[in-house]
């Protein structure tokens, strides 16, 4: 039996910042892939930033509207010094915005997160200790590419 997808002709300018412009692209590619495969575990991973609204700057509201669709979502609060520990680890914002499970992304290697957010053991120990009892707290995520190029390394 075929596949058949539900295409939406869906308008919009990749210059602009503003999430709302591709939202609905989001919400129709993770809405086609739970139906194509029901079983499969789905995520966002937006920035811990987020707007006056609690949506975050990148994937704006497509969180909201897929609620039931996504397994889980994996914040990265590194690279975002406004929301990064120690500065204003902001877990429970989250909690707010997704009722479903959250993941903390950190960095593996200070050359993950050259604009900060890299946690020593006992920063991560501090960071699991505030998130550890709570009930949408999903463990972490860990972004590593120490064994590759990293940003301040020339190759040549």
């Amino acid at each position: 039996m075929p596949i058949k997808l539900n295409h939406e002709k869906i308008t919009t300018t990749r210059s602009d910042p503003d999430p709302s412009t591709w939202t609905p692209e989001m919400v129709s590619l993770v809405t086609n892939l739970r139906r194509l495969q029901p079983t499969a575990l789905l995520a966002i991973v937006p920035q811990c930033v987020t707007r006056l609204n609690n949506s975050d700057a990148n994937v704006g509201a497509a969180i909201a509207q897929l609620q039931d669709q996504l397994d889980y979502i994996i914040v990265q609060y590194y690279n975002n010094p406004p929301c990064s520990y120690p500065y204003g680890f902001n877990f429970d914002d989250w909690k707010t915005n997704f009722k479903g499970k959250i993941a903390v992304g950190l960095a593996g290697d200070w050359t993950s997160a050259i604009a900060g957010g890299y946690l020593n053991a006992g920063e991560l120990q501090a960071v699991y200790d505030m998130v550890k009892n709570d009930s949408q707290f999903g463990g972490f995520s860990v972004y590593d590419v120490s064994s590759s190029n990293p940003p301040a390394f020339d190759w040549q």
